[in-house]
């Protein structure tokens, strides 16, 4: 067997005592930086609108985490739609995020949820992931999501031509490094197969129509 539960699941459980983490916990991007592990995790609490947490382990399984999201909706973008403000569950925010170092910057792609979802693209350098890091430290107790978040510089869009398209969306993505000057990109557009795309930069432009990688067959993947 390849993989195995950990013994010790859920590594990660919501936090009544933190409103933005309250409700759930999940939707993680892995990444090891050294010797530390670090999770940027999707988490929703009590106005049901999505924000990232950030755990911190040595080993992969116990994780410290920070009492306070580090990466928030703030673009027109990325905010709740007011269509979307009496849902029950899910109402808007920022979600799902994979992350990839190219070079010496931390790039992000993530779903940012207004009225419909779509891909987004944020970035922040090693040097200021790490400095922040020691903020962190330094101010303990300090609740300190502004500055994460205005550390962060958001690209935009991944395809902005889709946002004013009604009832179509494009989301479930990850971005890898080919070579030094290729890179390339998975993603689903609404309920279609998985497509892939390529770009000479992690920031795009990607190509418009992407090239189908996966494709539905079987009963139970025909929904999406």
């Amino acid at each position: 067997m390849l993989f195995r539960s950990s013994t010790h699941n859920p590594i990660l459980i919501p936090v009544k005592e933190h409103w933005w983490e309250s409700k759930l916990v999940y939707n993680t991007a892995a990444i090891k930086l050294g010797d530390r592990i670090y999770l940027l995790y999707r988490a929703m609490g009590d106005d049901h609108v999505a924000r990232f947490g950030l755990a911190v382990s040595k080993n992969g399984v116990d994780f410290v985490r920070l009492p306070y999201p580090v990466f928030l909706p703030s673009e027109d973008y990325e905010l709740p739609h007011p269509s979307k403000l009496d849902h029950d569950r899910e109402r808007g925010g920022v979600e799902d995020p994979r992350i990839i170092l190219v070079g010496n910057t931390l790039y992000i792609i993530y779903t940012a949820f207004h009225k419909m979802c779509h891909l987004a693209m944020a970035k922040i350098s090693l040097e200021a992931f790490r400095n922040m890091i020691n903020e962190t430290k330094t101010y303990h107790g300090k609740d300190l999501s502004s500055d994460w978040n205005l550390s962060w510089e958001r690209i935009g869009l991944v395809f902005p031509h889709l946002f004013e398209i009604p009832e179509i969306f494009s989301r479930n993505s990850v971005m890898l490094q080919l070579q030094q000057d290729l890179v390339i990109l998975f993603y689903r557009i609404h309920k279609g197969d998985i497509l892939v795309s390529l770009s000479s930069s992690p920031e795009g432009p990607w190509e418009d129509r992407g090239i189908p990688f996966l494709t539905k067959r079987f009963p139970w993947e025909k929904e999406r």
